[in-house]
């Protein structure tokens, strides 16, 4: 009999951005259930979506409708496994499989809302936390240093947590995050930016966490550095959630929006920058690294293991603006280890974090945990 595994989001855009190696590979010999807030037209080949209002904010009325509803669901199901993603659907899911009598419960910790909060707010998310993690039979996190750091506030236990392989919420899909001179060229083009210009990327949501206004400074600063006048450019893609871009006057800054394609606007760029508050892991590191583009990134946990500092990249002072100046750079100034850090970028890419090694290490996690 096939096992029945449902994984649980708030939204279906973290399945479809990060789950989809996953169901497809597990559908082969399981039943695969996608459970979130979603329009009855998603369609997912070798998955049933149910949908399940579960709001990201706090919002008691709804999330106890969400409760109930999801409690009746595995009630209904029975499923072998029920996974969570992200911190609403976590807790709301891993409290309903509890009651819900479902031995295999397990939760992907992706970085920690509260870290940069204070007070009241702190504590109130941090508490959901613990919840969600002493309801979960397992935590998986996708960094070793966020794991350190949440078995350090005593989220959860080191027995009770592990890492998928070296880590990542899913991996990289290195076929389709690979260099092409192809794209570099057309996109440089089309974006008029000439192919002596050393063009810096950042590529995301657009917020203060995200540490966009010291990207800003960091970058006008560089421009009083460089030898050559408008050689550099900045360029930013990913939707404004502050309206911060709105009135940004930086010289040779492109700005913009969201885009389903991130991998063209890496293969056209020279160095990636993220210079984040807070991450549990960084992702779009791995993939432009995959395309053979080194990083630079704040050193910050999640950061710590997406970049391999002095070898795939260079970690950065958290809100340094000159300290991310220097790194952007250095990188300017010397073009040989440009070279040596891009090679080394993409294998290590390849050989860690390609998407099949985190789709047989959760395969592997699930018969070991069965």
């Amino acid at each position: 009999m096939k096992r029945k595994i449902a994984f649980v989001t708030a939204t279906p855009m973290t399945a479809t951005s990060f789950l989809l190696d996953f169901f497809k590979e597990l559908s082969k010999e399981n039943e695969v259930f996608l459970i979130s807030s979603c329009n009855d037209d998603l369609v997912i080949e070798g998955v049933r979506v149910i949908n399940v209002k579960i709001e990201r904010k706090v919002s008691i009325f709804h999330d106890i409708l969400a409760l109930i509803r999801l409690v009746s669901i595995f009630k209904s199901y029975r499923f072998d496994i029920v996974h969570s993603v992200t911190p609403k659907a976590g807790l709301l899911s891993m409290v309903a499989a509890t009651v819900a009598g479902i031995k295999a419960r397990f939760h992907t910790f992706t970085g920690q809302v509260w870290v940069n909060k204070t007070g009241i707010k702190r504590l109130t998310l941090k508490i959901a936390d613990k919840i969600t993690a002493s309801c979960a039979s397992h935590i998986l996190v996708d960094s070793n240093s966020q794991r350190n750091f949440i078995i350090t506030e005593g989220i959860v236990t080191s027995s009770k947590s592990s890492v998928l392989a070296h880590g990542s919420i899913s991996g990289v899909d290195t076929k389709r995050f690979s260099p092409s001179a192809e794209v570099r060229c057309s996109v440089r083009n089309e974006l008029s930016i000439e192919e002596s210009d050393f063009l810096f990327l950042y590529l995301g949501r657009v917020n203060s966490e995200k540490g966009i206004p010291e990207l800003l400074k960091a970058f006008s600063l560089l421009q009083t550095r460089v030898a050559i006048k408008n050689s550099v450019k900045l360029l930013i893609v990913g939707p404004d959630e502050e309206q911060l871009l709105s009135e940004v006057f930086v010289d040779d800054v492109i700005i913009l929006g969201s885009t389903g394609q991130p991998e063209k606007y890496m293969m056209a760029a020279d160095l990636f920058c993220l210079p984040s508050h807070r991450e549990g892991f960084g992702t779009v590191i791995i993939e432009a690294a995959s395309c053979g583009i080194p990083s630079i990134g704040s050193n910050i946990y999640g950061i710590q293991d997406s970049i391999l500092d002095g070898y795939s990249g260079l970690l950065h002072k958290v809100f340094d603006a000159e300290d991310i100046c220097d790194k952007m750079f250095f990188f300017i100034d010397n073009n040989a280890a440009l070279k040596s850090y891009s090679s080394q970028a993409k294998e290590r890419a390849i050989k860690h974090f390609a998407s099949s090694n985190l789709t047989q290490a959760l395969i592997s996690f699930y018969n070991t945990r069965l």
